[in-house]
């Protein structure tokens, strides 16, 4: 019984000290990729403009998955047909992090950020691509805007870890 206590109480040390370095920020998971990543800097509208009210949380257990529309960045309003649906091309994202070796100029609610595009197998996104600008959208709202930096495609047969990413050509 004293001999599983101990056992006990060293496995118990061993995740608790784990946990603490995780969280430090000492030891983190390399991310593994298995869609496209882009890299975009976008400026969040304040809700004085009709945008958020605060930026997005990032974190492991914050996912913020909003959409993507490929189209100007001035546009504020969604396009809503005579029928009252809107018919533009919504393309799921997901935020993984803020880019943090970026410094706003233009304004604290501009950042840049890494962004998976979840739906790939599925949806095309082709059109998301290096200089594109695109509008971000929770449901019919628009709350931000901006332009793809960078596209990485996943690449299983590049030498290394499965699911490391190569940058697309611009």
């Amino acid at each position: 019984m004293q001999c599983n206590r101990v056992a006990l109480a060293a496995v118990l040390e061993l995740l608790i000290n784990r946990r603490d370095r995780l969280i430090a920020g000492v030891r983190r998971p390399k991310p593994i990729v298995h869609t496209p990543i882009v890299h975009a800097e976008i400026t969040f509208l304040r809700e004085h403009e009709g945008g958020r009210k605060f930026l997005p949380i990032m974190g492991i257990e914050a996912k913020y998955r909003p959409h993507l529309v490929i189209q100007d960045r001035t546009v504020r309003k969604s396009v809503i047909e005579s029928d009252g649906l809107i018919r533009e091309s919504y393309l799921g994202v997901q935020f993984n992090n803020e880019i943090k070796e970026f410094e706003s100029v233009s304004g604290e609610w501009t950042r840049r950020y890494e962004l998976s595009l979840m739906y790939h197998s599925r949806v095309d996104y082709s059109a998301v691509l290096p200089r594109a600008t695109f509008t971000v959208r929770e449901g019919g709202k628009i709350v931000g805007h901006g332009i793809v930096l960078k596209r990485f495609q996943p690449d299983t047969e590049k030498d290394g870890e499965p699911g490391d990413a190569r940058e697309s050509p611009s």
